[in-house]
């Protein structure tokens, strides 16, 4: 950004009393961007943009922020506090910001708290419209962000949020973070973009549907808890903290790399969906799927990890299914004892199943586990003893699983066929039969000359 002169303050400055806490107002410049500072830290500071929207943070502290047209806002730099708001109220429901109009921000620091010990104060934050983006889509490092600390919140977008831009491949990073002691309700749409993040310490609950890029970032870290009330698919995504899903909707995870740790407690009433490119790893045992019918986990072209057996919490039957759906290959990797309802294959694309260190996959319907396509499964990393179906698999369904000794095509090893007890064993391809036969064979001259 370039150096930016800043229009004499006490030119632009009124306030309506001098003793005390006052409501002061800052009015814009055609000419240059105006700083937002000459105030006291428990005064109103209200914007007027009548003249021009454009200011400048100066890292001052204020009771609230208020504007009744749009406001954009930069400046002090990356990282650099711009704007403090304490509400430092003890109880009741007290203005934070109030923005009538567009609000935009960038290269800079907005912190949102309340000072006053042990409060239950609530503080609204309204935008007409927020746009926390770099202002510029040629390559560069500015960063912006918006931080809850130490505040119960209310977040109003009456007319939506942007949050990070698609620009700079994933730079220009733009930040909702939720800190430890912060409880933050948001209403309103919110879209992260590709340099968009969201970090969740405290309480976040939203209640519309964000959207997430598949470049875009969730981090739930120790002690933060996210609460969603619609479906939602996230692209990249990191937590170690808690997610509720409170309605039957479920969640969803497309383009990113998603990882829930072992400290994780998720609970979501719905479907798992594996989108195309999601790259998900559970090592928590504390996934919990519940639906009023049968909790489902989708493969629809992406891969899912397991290292942990997800919790069914059901109102009919007792398992979790897979569904495989979509028009690209979808990959399960197994890394637990884990155990599922039935595999339903409903796309004839093939689908993955790796076999990790100590994996072993368990089919406990009672009746037939497996509805295939001709494309089936292709169970890599195969050991007698790791796949179970039970006794009720079909034949035909059976000769659309190929076993692989390996993690590649060239390790195939044959078709499927059951033990006694219900586990996977090889049928060997007719090039193994030929070898076994071959070896017999030369084992029986070796016999015979020795006899002789």
């Amino acid at each position: 950004m370039k150096t930016v002169k800043l229009f004499a303050i006490f030119a632009t400055i009124s306030a309506s009393t001098f003793v005390g806490a006052s409501t002061v107002t800052i009015s814009g410049s055609s000419t240059e961007r105006v700083q937002i500072s000459g105030f006291n830290s428990d005064d109103d500071v209200v914007l007027d943009s009548s003249i021009s929207a454009n200011f400048a943070g100066a890292g001052k502290t204020m009771k609230s922020l208020s504007s009744a047209g749009d406001v954009s806002i930069a400046l002090p730099g990356n990282n650099l506090l711009g704007n403090l708001i304490d509400i430092n109220a003890a109880s009741g429901t007290v203005s934070a910001v109030d923005i009538e109009g567009a609000f935009s921000m960038n290269y800079s620091v907005m912190e949102i708290t309340n000072s006053h010990a042990d409060s239950t104060a609530v503080a609204t934050v309204t935008f007409g419209s927020l746009s926390l983006i770099s202002g510029s889509v040629s390559p560069n490092d500015q960063m912006q962000s918006i931080k809850f600390e130490n505040v119960n919140a209310v977040v109003n977008t009456v007319s939506g949020a942007t949050i990070g831009n698609n620009h700079n491949d994933g730079k220009n990073i733009s930040t909702i973070s939720v800190g430890q002691g912060a409880n933050v309700t948001w209403n309103g749409a919110q879209a992260y973009g590709l340099s968009g993040r969201l970090i969740v310490n405290g309480t976040f609950t939203t209640n519309d549907t964000p959207t997430f890029d598949p470049g875009s970032l969730v981090t739930i870290g120790s002690g933060g808890t996210m609460n969603l009330s619609t479906f939602v698919v996230f692209g990249g995504l990191e937590s170690i903290g808690n997610l509720n899903q409170l309605t039957a909707d479920g969640i969803g995870f497309r383009g990113g790399v998603a990882n829930i740790y072992e400290d994780a407690v998720w609970n979501v009433r719905g479907k798992l969906h594996i989108y195309s490119g999601a790259d998900v790893s559970i090592y928590s045992s504390h996934v919990t799927l519940s639906y009023a019918t049968e909790p489902r986990v989708l493969l629809e072209g992406g891969k899912l990890s397991l290292y942990a057996n997800l919790i069914p919490q059901v109102e009919i039957g007792s398992n979790i299914n897979i569904g495989i759906l979509g028009t690209q290959e979808s990959t399960l990797v197994v890394g637990a004892d884990v155990s599922f309802g039935y595999i339903n294959q409903m796309s004839n694309v093939a689908t993955n199943i790796i076999l990790s260190d100590g994996g072993i996959l368990r089919l406990v319907y009672d009746n037939n586990p497996l509805t295939l396509q001709s494309e089936g499964l292709r169970i890599f990393n195969f050991e007698e003893n790791k796949v179970y179906v039970g006794l009720n698999v079909t034949p035909g369904e059976l000769g659309f699983i190929k076993l692989y000794a390996g993690t590649d095509l060239e390790s195939f090893i044959g078709t499927a066929k059951l033990t006694s007890d219900g586990w996977l064993t090889a049928i060997p391809e007719p090039a193994e039969w030929a070898a076994v036969l071959c070896a017999a064979a030369l084992a029986a001259i070796s016999f015979r000359k020795r006899k002789n």
